[in-house]
């Protein structure tokens, strides 16, 4: 009996193909229809600019986070949300281009960099979120929290972190199990593998 060869035979590619008359004509008249539907938005992948807080208001939807070392102070993490402005607001342009404050418009992929004060809009990804800065709070520290009112129409999800660049602030275990560094936007760990014996994991603020 012949053996039989455990060789895949190769198939042809589809796209190497030649179309037949017929079905260039068809695919022709797809691209005359498919056109962009005019509600949709063209919208670059870069950031135009960052929030400015002491300026304007922000009425955006929060669409993703990066989470990289602090400049100032590698140990403590740096988080920067990425949003889609849905009305204009303040915005500073990137340091290394430099320039005044503009007005940037809707549809604007903007940074904003999220403070303690900021919490409730963690879990608001994909829905219109309006917040403001409002007043300080003194909390022993050199510097006071900024406090922010952040009001929206319905509930979203927790804001995917897209980009982890942390090396010095990255979350260190402790032999009790607790883990310290932990950001807002960190996964926390099950709670039977929390180390405190309630369920709860124990975490230092950054």
């Amino acid at each position: 009996m012949a053996k039989k060869s455990n060789q895949t035979t190769e198939t042809s590619n589809p796209s190497n193909e030649a179309l037949s008359p017929e079905a260039a004509e068809q695919f022709a008249r797809l691209t005359a229809t498919l056109n962009a539907p005019e509600d949709f938005t063209l919208k670059g992948g870069d950031l135009v600019g960052f929030w400015d807080s002491d300026l304007t208001p922000i009425q955006c939807i929060p669409r993703s986070v990066k989470l990289f070392d602090g400049q100032i102070e590698p140990e403590k993490p740096s988080i920067l949300l990425t949003v889609e402005l849905t009305k204009p607001c303040a915005v500073r342009p990137p340091a290394q281009e430099g320039g005044a404050p503009f007005a940037a418009p809707p549809g604007s992929l903007v940074g904003v960099w999220y403070k303690p004060g900021m919490k409730s809009i963690r879990d608001l990804c994909g829905v219109e979120v309006w917040m403001k800065q409002e007043g300080e709070k003194d909390t022993g520290k050199p510097n006071p929290m900024k406090l922010y009112d952040i009001t929206w129409k319905v509930n979203g999800v927790r804001i995917p972190v897209t980009d982890d660049l942390r090396d010095k602030s990255k979350p260190i275990s402790r032999p009790d199990g607790s883990v310290s560094r932990l950001t807002d936007f960190d996964v926390r760990r099950p709670p039977q593998q929390a180390g405190n014996g309630n369920g709860m994991m124990s975490e230092k603020p950054f």
